[in-house]
């Protein structure tokens, strides 16, 4: 079973009020954050460390205990999928601040798909790296094209200061993954999946009800019933209540969507990785996948972003060709995510 512990669009800046709780509940920003590219970019993924000693077991080890004695609050810690031909392993770790779900949540319910935040350890023919989602990257996309910047870089900073804590891993701020100079993903081919945020928000059911954490609760434990159902076995990891804010999210994956997408993109735009067994495995915090509950009077609203759209926001870097080849692997993810859904809140 699912152990839980208790607990829009372009909208400028956050409140004065998100803010003030941001700066009360996260470390000062400090030196060594990924500075955005000469021509304002900033990568997907960032690799805030690397181990100089100590094994896979030690490195996450360290990690969970690093984040249990930080400001911020673990929500699930498991196990990637990967491939079984590939003997690397991947752990993610889904935390949450209150602070920052104040300031990410002043821009509207739909900024909700920017938390909770994901860091991943995983290991390689390079050794055993810390990488998590570049929250700069991902908040120009979702929360605000340059009005949350500020609060973006201080959750890497304050990530990076974690992962200082471990011992036997050195600091680092290597950026990686598709580059972005805008937050605006556009389609590919002219066609395919682009597109301002808000409009790639999809409603897949509404509930009568005004408990929109009694629906959360309702999702994960259908989803923990049906996990071995259907083809992508999908199942729920984490939830996450923000009541006071009318939202809830819950987070679904599988270890066949995950195994599937780190094959698919491979080394990405990383060519040195090109000679690693399971190079894809850097791509670890790309999930799980957020279904944001919003409730909207009597009713619970439950979103999701089009499947083709969220792997574009991730895995981009895998190249057209890619994305044209596996065009029906999204909308099958979709789809399966779509009827557990239903069968478990109609």
């Amino acid at each position: 079973m699912l152990s839980l512990p208790p607990r829009a669009w372009r909208i400028p800046a956050a409140s004065l009020l998100g803010m003030l709780v941001l700066v009360l509940t996260t470390p000062a920003i400090g030196a060594g954050l990924p500075a955005p590219q000469a021509d304002g970019s900033f990568g997907v993924f960032v690799r805030l460390g690397e181990a100089s000693s100590g094994s896979f077991e030690q490195v996450t080890a360290g990690l969970q205990s690093a984040i249990e004695q930080s400001d911020w609050q673990l929500l699930a810690a498991y196990d990637a999928g990967t491939d079984e031909d590939c003997s690397y392993r991947a752990r993610v770790y889904v935390v949450h601040s209150p602070g920052y779900d104040d300031s990410v949540m002043a821009n509207g319910h739909l900024a909700a798909f920017a938390l909770p935040v994901r860091v991943a350890v995983y290991e390689d023919e390079g050794g055993v790296h810390v990488s998590a989602v570049n929250a700069p990257s991902l908040t120009r996309t979702i929360v605000s094209e340059d009005g949350f910047a500020e609060q973006s870089a201080a959750v890497v900073d304050s990530l990076a200061q974690i992962v200082g804590n471990v011992t036997g891993v050195t600091a680092s701020a290597v950026q990686y993954g598709q580059m972005r100079d805008v937050g605006l993903i556009s389609k590919t081919m002219g066609i395919m999946a682009g597109g301002p945020f808000p409009s790639k928000v999809e409603t897949i059911v509404t509930v009568d009800s005004d408990d929109v954490a009694a629906v959360a609760d309702q999702l994960v434990t259908g989803f923990e019933d049906l996990a071995d159902d259907w083809k992508w076995k999908i199942r729920p990891v984490y939830k996450l209540d923000l009541s006071a804010h009318g939202v809830a999210i819950v987070g679904v994956t599988s270890d066949s969507v995950e195994s599937r997408s780190f094959g698919i993109v491979g080394e990405g735009l990383e060519a040195d990785r090109s000679r690693y067994a399971c190079p894809g495995i850097a791509h670890s915090a790309s999930y799980p996948i957020e279904l944001v509950l919003v409730r909207d009077g009597d009713e619970v609203n439950v979103l999701i972003v089009d499947t083709m759209f969220r792997m574009k926001m991730y895995f981009e870097d895998a190249g057209k060709v890619a994305f044209a080849m596996n065009m029906r692997m999204p909308g099958s993810i979709e789809n399966e995510i779509r009827d557990k859904v239903e069968e478990t809140v109609q």
